[in-house]
């Protein structure tokens, strides 16, 4: 796994948001990133973004996943719902 660093919450979603556009010189779309809900949203609009479902298996989406991770999941599923 190589990861990268950007100066700032903005800087990383700027950087995500190019490379689900295909922007001319932008990075390749990363496998994992940490996103705000509205820049997720952003990504997500160009299909650039999956489910927990396709991480997570049934029983782990069920009991919800350690470190506040599942209140984002259900974030997500109203988002997007």
């Amino acid at each position: 796994m190589d990861s990268v660093s950007y100066g700032d919450v903005n800087q990383l979603a700027e950087e995500a948001y190019n490379s689900a556009i295909g922007r001319l010189g932008a990075d390749a779309m990363p496998n994992l990133f940490a996103a705000y809900p509205e820049n997720a949203y952003r990504i997500d609009v160009f299909g650039q973004a999956c489910g927990p479902e396709s991480i997570f298996s049934e029983d782990e989406l069920k009991e919800g996943i350690p470190g506040g991770f599942s209140s984002g999941l259900q974030l997500r599923r109203e988002l997007w719902a």
